[in-house]
């Protein structure tokens, strides 16, 4: 519920200023004698500036998910030689587990705090992309 909340707060303080800002540019563009463009831009850019923070969060989090759902089957193939339906079978077993795991994590988040888990996933994952990178055998 934290983290729904403060996506909330940080959704409704970008808009609160892209609100407050907009009814404003007709006035920007005239004492400042600005173009269209110029004045759309000045309009846009605290609303996407304070957008621009979230990208690394998403791209560390659910792009991690998604790049390592679309890597997994090619990995497989080529580092242990399975067979297109046995990467598949196998990145099904990956899908499976994230999302059950994923209730679980959030009550860990609700628990421990975001940040806190955030940082313990991101450890776990290194180590297991260090254990990776010797190319254990593969279990069967």
């Amino acid at each position: 519920m934290l983290m729904l909340s403060l996506a909330t707060i940080g959704f409704a303080i970008n808009f609160w200023a892209w609100a407050l800002l907009s009814p404003l540019g007709p006035l920007f563009q005239d004492s400042l004698g600005l173009t269209a463009v110029q004045q759309a831009l000045v309009v846009a850019v605290p609303v996407v500036v304070g957008s621009l923070g979230l990208i690394p969060v998403g791209a560390l989090t659910f792009g991690g998910y998604v790049s390592f759902s679309v890597y997994l089957p090619a990995e497989l193939k080529t580092a242990y030689g399975l067979t297109q339906f046995d990467a598949a079978n196998r990145m099904a077993g990956f899908v499976l587990l994230a999302v059950l795991m994923r209730p679980v994590g959030g009550w860990l988040s609700d628990r421990l705090g975001p940040i806190r888990v955030l940082i313990g996933v991101f450890a776990v994952v290194t180590a297991a992309a260090a254990v990776l990178a010797i190319n254990p055998t593969l279990m069967p």
